[in-house]
């Protein structure tokens, strides 16, 4: 996967690429927690439309921001699909990792503010967190416990 920061005409946007696999172990992930496809048209309060995973039971979303709230000291997160990806206070949303890429296999955010390097940096760190968080998730473990014997 590739992130890259393009400004052009004035307007960054954020970019993010995956590769065929990438992509496809990420969606299966993304089902196997029980998120959902679903539409939204008003993406990142910028009246975007695209189809994204929903967090029906919000599961998924409270669990990644207790992990991240551990994890990301000094980065105030949310997780809102129609928020900004970067908030004017500096708030990181982590709902732009659930949005489903293009057919070539990315997502373009646009920022409706200009974001600096350290910024930029943040963002990069926090989506590392989220897929760390995401392929941590155990789909299933057995253990067998031997007793004692009397």
């Amino acid at each position: 996967m590739k992130i890259k920061l393009k400004l052009n005409n004035g307007h960054q946007t954020l970019v993010i690429k995956y590769t065929q696999e990438e992509w496809q172990t990420i969606s299966k992930r993304f089902e196997d927690l029980g998120l959902q496809v679903a539409d939204t048209r008003l993406g990142l309060g910028m009246n975007l439309e695209f189809k994204y995973y929903r967090d029906v039971e919000n599961m998924f979303g409270q669990e990644l921001l207790k992990f991240l709230d551990r994890n990301m000291l000094g980065v105030h997160i949310i997780n809102d699909i129609n928020m900004p990806a970067i908030t004017d206070y500096g708030e990181m949303n982590i709902a732009i990792l659930r949005i489903i890429p293009n057919e070539n296999l990315e997502v373009h955010v646009p920022l409706h503010k200009w974001v600096n390097l350290v910024e930029f940096r943040d963002l990069v760190r926090v989506l590392v967190k989220c897929y760390e968080f995401l392929f941590n998730i155990l789909k299933e473990a057995e253990v067998e416990i031997k007793l004692p014997k009397e």
